[in-house]
């Protein structure tokens, strides 16, 4: 993706927020299409290439992790979102979340589902699934393998 921007709006949207650990063009493109229209150019720009022992890590592990850091990049839109778009923000918000949720639980990262599923639940209640999926991360390593085990065959 290429983006032009006039340096007058970056000034006034401010630049890219270096405290996220990743998605900080995807804040700052949110930041600016609050105030201005974008324009979509269908045309090829850019390539590049990412590998599997980049920095981003593997290509699955990395599908979670920039849908968890999304996730959280929208909540952060939320309390100056209008009430018309709050059900759908959450929406995409919970998306997010509940495909990271169940990457980390297919590759045993019970800590980062604990996290996703108890920021899930502040955003909407009654998940019966979440809650499942919060529960089961807190049994022992071994009965989480055997259920995962049952649940591939």
């Amino acid at each position: 993706q290429t983006v032009l921007v006039k340096k007058e709006i970056l000034q006034e949207v401010g630049y890219f927020n270096e405290t996220l650990p990743i998605g900080e063009d995807y804040d700052l493109w949110l930041r600016i299409s609050q105030k201005y229209p974008f324009i979509y150019f269908n045309k090829v720009t850019v390539n590049y290439r990412m590998t599997d022992n980049g920095l981003s890590g593997n290509g699955e592990s990395r599908q979670f992790l920039y849908s968890k850091w999304y996730g959280r990049i929208l909540e952060q839109y939320l309390p100056q979102c209008s009430k018309k778009n709050v059900v759908r923000l959450k929406g995409r918000i919970l998306e997010c979340y509940k495909f990271s949720i169940w990457g980390y639980l297919k590759i045993n990262n019970l800590k980062e589902v604990r996290e996703l599923c108890i920021r899930s639940l502040h955003i909407k209640k009654l998940q019966p699934k979440v809650v499942v999926y919060l529960l089961m991360s807190f049994s022992p390593q071994k009965v989480w393998r055997q259920i995962q085990s049952v649940r591939s065959r």
